[in-house]
């Protein structure tokens, strides 16, 4: 009879535990195949994040080759204006008609593209501080005309102003050049003294007819700073 009952408690212990190891197995069993879950979700997103950045870098690639038309027409647009500026400072005295140049078509959308996909913040920077300047000259060129045609006064100070203006958005386009033609990847996060200088030089700019330009830009230079371009 005793034997009978050690038996039954010795098939009751090891149903009990045979009960438990069984949940035990099922929770692991479950725990791994949460881990591969996850590892599978986890490899899928990574490849989902792979394939949208190559999506955004193949359509980064596309609007950078498409700035350079854009930039092109800027720099025109700079051309074009700095010889409107030019004459209206040589003939200050009475202060001939005024042609501006209508800005480059959509070339808001077209920066705001690359701006969209942009790998850096220099690159960002640099584009927003374009639109912004190009905005601005806009604006105050046509204000000049403004004046012009409501026989108000017009300074050299206004004009020098607005050559500087001018002069920056130009120098601003040469790094930005650079990039979009693929012959440099780094962008440069300000623009220094030399890209001035060069935009000064290709506009055609000299000290012996700008002397007060020059004079201010020399002072500006030697305190370390950039030309006030707003």
């Amino acid at each position: 009879m005793s034997a009978w009952i050690t038996l039954d408690c010795i098939l009751g212990s090891f149903s009990s535990f045979l009960e438990k190891w069984q949940t035990l197995a099922a929770a692991m069993i479950a725990l791994c195949a949460a881990y591969k879950a996850n590892k599978l979700i986890a490899a899928q997103m990574a490849q989902t994040k792979g394939l949208e950045d190559k999506k955004i870098e193949g359509q980064h690639t596309a609007y950078r080759a498409s700035l350079v038309l854009t930039l092109t027409k800027i720099v025109r647009y700079c051309q074009v204006n700095s010889i409107t500026l030019k004459t209206v400072h040589q003939n200050i005295s009475y202060a001939p008609d005024i042609n501006i140049p209508i800005l480059p078509e959509a070339f808001e959308v077209a920066i705001e593209k690359v701006i969209s996909t942009s790998p850096s913040k220099n690159l960002t920077e640099l584009l927003i501080s374009l639109i912004r300047n190009l905005q601005i000259f806009d604006s105050r060129i046509h204000s000049l005309k403004n004046h012009k045609s409501n026989g108000e006064i017009i300074t050299q100070r206004n004009i020098e102003t607005l050559i500087r203006q001018c002069v920056h958005i130009h120098s601003i386009c040469g790094p930005l050049m650079e990039y979009a033609r693929f012959r440099d990847e780094n962008v440069p996060d300000h623009i220094d003294w030399s890209a001035y200088e060069n935009s000064i030089s290709n506009l055609d700019y000299h000290r012996d007819e700008f002397e007060d330009l020059f004079s201010e830009m020399d002072r500006l230079k030697s305190q370390g700073k950039m030309p006030d371009i707003y």
